[in-house]
C-alpha cells in the first residue's frame, strides 16, 4: 500500500528534471561529400532576439571547432534579418566559406504538463560559394529549465548529428 503512494512520486519527482531533445527531420545535399576541406571559416550565426542567448549559443558552437566563428560582434541580429543579402556579400568579403545558422523556429505551450515548453531549432549550414544549403535540420528540445538552456542542449544535439551526418570540417 505505501509503495502505491512512493513510486508514483517518485517517478513525477524524477521527471520533472528530465528533458529530451530530438531531430524531427533532417536534409542533406547527396551531391556533398561529407568531407568540406574548403571549410577554413565558418560564420556561425544563431538568429535569437535575445543577445545574450545568441551570444551563448554562438560560442558553445565555436567551442567544437577551430573553423567555427561567431558572428555577434559583426553582425546584428537586425541586419541578419532584414538584409540577409548585404549579410551574405559580407561574409565572403571576409573569407568565410560556409555559414551555420540557428533560429527558433516554434515554441509550443503544453498547460499542466510537467515540461511546460517544447522549443523547435532549425539549423542550415549554407555553402557561401554554390548558394545553397547543404545540410538542414529541425530539433526539439522539451526543457523543464527553459529556452536558454534548451538552446545549449540543441547545440550539442547538431553537433553530434553533423559528425554522424560525416560533416567533419577542416581543422
Amino acid at each position: 500500500m505505501a509503495m502505491n503512494r512512493i513510486f508514483p512520486g517518485l517517478l513525477a519527482f524524477l521527471l520533472v528534471g528530465c528533458s529530451q531533445t530530438f531531430s524531427v527531420s533532417t536534409y542533406r545535399d547527396p551531391s556533398v561529400a561529407g568531407l568540406l576541406p574548403d571549410a577554413q571559416r565558418v560564420a556561425v550565426v544563431a538568429l535569437y532576439t535575445d543577445a545574450s542567448i545568441r551570444k551563448m549559443t554562438e560560442d558553445k558552437l565555436a567551442h567544437h571547432n577551430p573553423a567555427f566563428e561567431v558572428t555577434y560582434p559583426l553582425l546584428s541580429g537586425s541586419l541578419i534579418l532584414g538584409y540577409p543579402g548585404i549579410c551574405k556579400e559580407f561574409l565572403l568579403r571576409n573569407g568565410f566559406d560556409y555559414v551555420l545558422s540557428m533560429g527558433l523556429q516554434k515554441v509550443q505551450r503544453y498547460p499542466r504538463q510537467t515540461v511546460l515548453k517544447s522549443y523547435r531549432i532549425e539549423t542550415k549550414l549554407f555553402d557561401l560559394k554554390r548558394n545553397c544549403v547543404i545540410w538542414y535540420s529541425v530539433t526539439e528540445s522539451n526543457s523543464p529549465d527553459g529556452w536558454s538552456i534548451a538552446s545549449l542542449e540543441v547545440v550539442q544535439h547538431v553537433v553530434e548529428n553533423l559528425k554522424k551526418e560525416g560533416f567533419c570540417l577542416a581543422l
